[in-house]
């Protein structure tokens, strides 16, 4: 086993969803089901072999293609064929893969809240119940809904012991303040469970980009007032890390405070995107002494390469002792860095 993957993807049919949903969800139904659209599959992405419901909201999104094909990629590993993707980690030497929605998911905070917190809530009994084919080994982010705190709260509460579920990702509405009253039952709740927040710009507004979101996070105190929070931004961080590292537009904070949070709670998901980057954001950060923030996110099976370079990063660093790997066990574990 050679690495640890953040990003694995998962995009069930609304068919699985609605399997999971309560009497609750069911009843509503009729609301969702005017979302809902017949989408061809990709079989070559590691989708079903034949058509299904999905909720979209980008139609550009229903209609985009895998950016590579590959005949290795077993059919239903979006849907429901755990066993298929142990056999692709397996091959690759991926030692573990957390779990993350496809945009399918993601339109749900399109929905009224009510609706949407319902089908995150059964998608979540979904991807935990996908997981149980080796809970060690696929984990689980669960997907909660700033727009209802304390269902939110709730619900990481319920299902943060479950031993597939490794993090937390949580939708930022127009009219969702991190530091407000109303959203602390969520930040209680992921310092109660241990379980660290993945920040996925997908599902937030435009205005919290990656940096002013950390920066609002330093200087409204809630690092301090949960010190056992770790935070993960899914976004690759050549456009914003080197600007926020050098102080740009973050008033208040010195680069001592920004370097010490970067690679000891804070760390930056990069992807097959960041391939040609990974040199230079490991320079950036290595001026800073910071290396250890960077984690290793393939988005497997939407975007994978030729079969032998499945999941790696091939950037001569995801070795079971080496940093991308060491990175992942401190975010999921809450571990301290090394020295």
């Amino acid at each position: 086993m050679v690495t640890i993957d953040l990003d694995g993807r998962v995009s069930p049919a609304v068919e699985l969803i609605y399997e999971r949903g309560t009497p609750a969800f069911r009843g509503q139904w009729l609301d969702i089901e005017r979302g809902l659209f017949l989408v061809g599959p990709r079989p070559d992405a590691g989708d079903w072999v034949a058509p299904y419901l999905s909720l979209e909201h980008d139609r550009s999104v229903r209609e985009r293609l895998p950016e590579h094909g590959s005949e290795t990629v077993e059919a239903g590993l979006l849907q429901d064929n755990a066993a298929g993707r142990l056999r692709a980690l397996d091959a690759a030497g991926v030692e573990v893969q957390l779990l993350n929605p496809e945009r399918s998911v993601d339109a749900s905070f399109e929905l009224a809240t009510n609706l949407g917190v319902g089908l995150l809530a059964a998608y979540n009994r979904y991807v935990t119940t996908y997981c149980e084919a080796d809970p060690a080994r696929l984990r689980a982010t669960l997907q909660v809904h700033g727009g209802d705190p304390q269902w939110s709260a709730e619900e990481i509460e319920e299902l943060g012991a479950d031993p597939a579920v490794a993090a937390v990702s949580v939708s930022f509405p127009a009219n969702v303040v991190p530091d407000s009253p109303r959203f602390a039952p969520i930040w209680e709740a992921l310092e109660g469970a241990g379980l660290p927040l993945l920040f996925r710009p997908t599902i937030a507004i435009p205005a919290w980009t990656p940096a002013r979101f950390i920066n609002y996070l330093m200087m409204s105190g809630i690092f301090d007032r949960y010190p056992r929070l770790r935070l993960a931004i899914a976004e690759s961080g050549r456009r914003w890390l080197a600007p926020w590292l050098a102080g740009e537009d973050v008033p208040g904070s010195s680069s001592a405070q920004r370097a010490e949070l970067l690679g000891g709670r804070l760390f930056v998901l990069i992807g097959p995107d960041d391939r040609g980057d990974i040199a230079d954001l490991l320079r950036v950060l290595d001026k800073h002494g910071r290396a250890g923030a960077i984690l290793w996110g393939s988005r497997f099976p939407i975007c994978h390469g030729p079969a032998g370079e499945l999941l790696l990063p091939g950037a001569g660093a995801a070795d079971g002792d080496g940093p991308l790997a060491s990175n992942a066990r401190r975010f999921l574990a809450g571990t301290e860095p090394a020295g």
